[in-house]
């Protein structure tokens, strides 16, 4: 999939569109990155472009603020890449430095990804703003998409999303690509809008260390030589296969 096939689906109006080039040193001068950091940007990234800016005067959606809250404005940024090296690192780079929320896209020639990232005001520092979390897709690769990725392209035009004011907006966005996440396990895609984006995530994450010790548990019963200890681990492993699809059935 390529960035403008995402543009086309958002179907932002053109008042949001901004095409504005982001130089790196923007970021290493913030002073929060590290060498590693520095090194990603580097050596990963092309080229950063702010593609889209939403705000009251580009967009008929209301700001939100409140004493834990501040979301004047949503920026949607571009960020080509010469490999996926380190695109977990730099999609934190881009949601940690940008003070506002960001709908990031990382792309190289072969697909995108996707990454959201909630964020509210410092408790314990006046005028900072902390990242709550950071969720992303999968990399979404070829021209040809599945049909839970196609339900999810089109879940994201702006006209399918809450609009009553920025955050809801944004949380729109956490809530499909957390539903996507899950969708890889459930084989449905379903934004389950009553259900909060963390208590999905912390579902997932409940899926994923389930998956992670029967893979485990798989790798000390290939490796097992007593019988006797085959047929207990087996159990084991029959046992936390149907755990783990009560856990898939109520994501």
């Amino acid at each position: 999939m390529t960035p403008q096939a995402l543009y086309d689906a958002l179907a932002f109006p053109t008042s949001c569109a901004l095409g504005k080039r982001v130089f790196k040193k923007l970021f290493v001068e913030s002073g929060a990155l590290t060498a590693g950091d520095k090194r990603a940007l580097s050596e990963s990234a092309l080229t950063i472009t702010w593609q889209y800016t939403l705000k009251p005067t580009t967009i008929a959606v209301s700001a939100y603020r409140t004493e834990e809250y501040e979301y004047d404005e949503i920026a949607v940024i571009e960020m080509a890449l010469a490999n996926r090296r380190a695109d977990s690192r730099l999609a934190e780079v881009v949601h940690r430095t940008i003070p506002y929320p960001v709908l990031l896209i990382l792309a190289d020639d072969d697909g995108l990804q996707l990454s959201a990232a909630p964020k509210r005001l410092s408790q314990s520092e006046q005028n900072q703003v902390v990242t709550a979390y950071l969720v992303s897709t999968s990399w979404l690769d070829g021209q040809i998409r599945t049909a839970i990725e196609d339900d999810f392209i089109d879940s994201l035009q702006l006209s399918k999303l809450p609009q009553s004011h920025f955050k809801a907006l944004y949380d729109g966005w956490v809530q499909r690509i957390v539903a996507l996440d899950c969708a890889e396990l459930s084989g449905t895609f379903d934004i389950a809008p009553d259900r909060g984006s963390a208590d999905r995530r912390a579902a997932l994450n409940a899926c994923r260390a389930t998956e992670r010790e029967a893979r485990s548990l798989r790798a000390r019963l290939r490796a097992e030589p007593n019988f006797a200890r085959q047929l207990e681990l087996n159990t084991q492993l029959k046992r936390l296969e149907t755990h783990l699809r009560t856990q898939i059935a109520a994501l």
